[in-house]
Formats: C-alpha cells, sequence, structure tokens
C-alpha cells in the first residue's frame, strides 16, 4: 500500500506540473458559468402569431381570447405586413363558410414541415370547433406521471458531462503516458520493483479522481441538487475510469502527441456521436446506446430530472460497469505487453 501511495503521489504531481488540473476546473468553470448565467432557464420556443379572421359572419371573433387581442388584424395585408417585420412571427388568414372553410398562412419559408404540419392541424382544429355544430372530442394518454421540463440551462449538464468530463479523461491519459515515453520515465519504472498493476491503477485513480473534481464543480454552480445523487457519481466515476482506461491503451501505440492526435479525433467523434440522440431523439441512431456517453447524457440526465425511466438508469450503469470490467482487462494487458517490455 505505502508503495501504491507514492506512485499516487507522483502521478498527481505530473497531473498538476503538467497543467492537467487546471484545465479541467477551468472548462468546468466556464461551462458552468454559461449555463448559469448566459443561457436562459426557461426558454419560450413559439415565436408570434398574427390572425385575421376574414370567414364569413366572423366565425372566429373569440380568438383574441385565445391568442392575445395584440395579435389580431384587420386583415389579411395587415398580418402579412406585420409578419415580414418579425422574423420568428407566422401569420394566419381564416377564410370561407363551414361548409367550404379555407385558412391561408403566411410563414417565413424556413419552418420544417412537422411546424406547418401542426400549423394545418390547429387551424383544422378551430374550424371544427367554430364551424360545425356539435362538439368535438379527442383522448390523451400519457406513458408515465407527468413531469415538469427541467430548466433549460440545467437540462444541457448530462451534455456536458458526455462531452467534456469523460473525454477529458482519455484525452489526459493518452497524454500522460506519451509524456513518460518520451521523457524516459517508462525505462526506468520497468526496471523497479513497481508492477504493471500499480503503473495503471495509479493514473486511473488520479485522472478520474480529477475528472471527478471538475464536474463536482459544474454541478455545484449549475444543479446543487445534484451532489447528493450517489448514482450520478458511479456513472461519471466508471464512464471516465473505462476511457482513462481506453487513452492508456492506445497512447502505448504511438511516440508523440501529433501521431496520438487521429486516434484521438476518431474516438472524441465516435463519443460524441449520441449528442444527436440527446437533441433529436427522433434522429437517433441504431447501437448508440453502447457508447459510454450514451449512459452518461441520458442516466445522467433521468438521474438529475427524473421522468420515470428507472430502466435507464439501471441498464447503463450495469452496461458501463462491463464497459469497465473489460477496458480494465484489455488496457491492463496491452500496457504490460507492449509498454512494459524492454523493446517500448
Amino acid at each position: 500500500m505505502k508503495a501504491f501511495l507514492s506512485q499516487l503521489s507522483l502521478d498527481a504531481r505530473v497531473a498538476w506540473r503538467g497543467k492537467f488540473l487546471h484545465v479541467t476546473l477551468g472548462m468546468s468553470l466556464v461551462f458552468a458559468l454559461l449555463l448559469r448565467f448566459a443561457l436562459p432557464a426557461h426558454l419560450d420556443e413559439a415565436g408570434a402569431q398574427y390572425f385575421a379572421d376574414a370567414s364569413t359572419a366572423q366565425l372566429f371573433g373569440g380568438v383574441g381570447d385565445e391568442i392575445g387581442q395584440e395579435a389580431i388584424r384587420p386583415d389579411a395585408a395587415s398580418v402579412r405586413e406585420a409578419t415580414v417585420e418579425d422574423s420568428s412571427a407566422v401569420g394566419v388568414v381564416m377564410r370561407g363558410t363551414p361548409a367550404q372553410p379555407g385558412v391561408t398562412f403566411v410563414i417565413q419559408g424556413s419552418e420544417t414541415p412537422n411546424v406547418r404540419g401542426l400549423m394545418e392541424a390547429a387551424a383544422t382544429k378551430s374550424w371544427l370547433d367554430r364551424g360545425t355544430p356539435g362538439e368535438t372530442s379527442h383522448t390523451l394518454r400519457t406513458l408515465r406521471a407527468p413531469q415538469a421540463p427541467p430548466p433549460f440551462n440545467q437540462s444541457w449538464l448530462p451534455l456536458i458531462f458526455g462531452l467534456d468530463t469523460v473525454i477529458l479523461g482519455f484525452f489526459f491519459a493518452g497524454v500522460m503516458i506519451l509524456q513518460e515515453k518520451q521523457h524516459g520515465t517508462v525505462r526506468f519504472y520497468r526496471v523497479s520493483p513497481g508492477g504493471t498493476l500499480r503503473y495503471v491503477a495509479s493514473k486511473v485513480a488520479v485522472l478520474t479522481a480529477m475528472a471527478l473534481t471538475g464536474a463536482l464543480l459544474l454541478i455545484a454552480i449549475v444543479a446543487p441538487h445534484g451532489l447528493l445523487i450517489f448514482e450520478l457519481h458511479v456513472l461519471l466515476i466508471l464512464a471516465t475510469a473505462s476511457l482513462t482506461l481506453v487513452g492508456m491503451g492506445i497512447a502505448v501505440f504511438y511516440s508523440n502527441l501529433s501521431s496520438f492526435f487521429y486516434p484521438m479525433a476518431v474516438v472524441g467523434l465516435t463519443l460524441s456521436l449520441p449528442m444527436i440522440a440527446y437533441g433529436l431523439p427522433a434522429a437517433s441512431l441504431p447501437g448508440l446506446e453502447f457508447v459510454p456517453t450514451w449512459g452518461v447524457m441520458f442516466a445522467g440526465r433521468e438521474l438529475l430530472f427524473p421522468a420515470g425511466r428507472e430502466s435507464v438508469v439501471i441498464d447503463s450503469l450495469r452496461w458501463l460497469g462491463v464497459v469497465f470490467a473489460a477496458s480494465s482487462v484489455l488496457g491492463t494487458v496491452v500496457i504490460h505487453r507492449v509498454l512494459m517490455r524492454e523493446r517500448a
């Protein structure tokens, strides 16, 4: 144990002198300040809407109570003029009769087909509610208990975990290995009583603790309630330690940082893929749940902002446990056979 603590102290000093901790805390602080003070807690996703009733008998005269009297315009030309002046607005002009309903949309032209479809559905419902005798009905079925959406700025926190906290462990692990190869430290360690397991465990412990410290700083500023979530800490530790081992295992095959850049870019882009599913769930690619950062993002979001999907947390912890076990074995074997051999 004394020998391990000595190695741990040495690796901690290397990380300190290499400014690894400074970079980690600095990036965490920058992201925390951006999320906490730059991004709003609540984002109004709906733009302005202007409305004119050109239907017979003014069937939609009471619509001002729903969208606000300030949005009502006397005719179609006024709707178009108001929409031109407001680049985020859309206009709706109701025409025709209950027997022959019609509607004209005045849009910017950059709206997605989904937005246009929703506008058409809303207009159709307005006709059904006001122009057709009788009552319309619909049924809602919710999959789980309704939950208030998380604050917009805090909802970005799990994304930062996946793209900053975890990936930094991979990068710093590779840099530390390459520095020791270039400075000849590995040759001295190879002839010392210390073994491969001590060498690997010490670096994983230092870099994981450093990444966790940065994550805790981020959580403390943006979402302090996350500091009390034990599963979130386990999630970050498993993911960071796994990627640290992967970074060490890959770096042993390279001699300098410039040659390590290409595998680092490939791994970084792969780890960033779950960001697509996080921002656009409908665009999710098959197999993304097996990328370690996927569990960090989605399980982290569920832990910070529970939505009744506990299975995501359980499955992510199990899979990251498997990834950590596999990377521990493979990383240690690769480092022992390549880095600790005399030809390395």
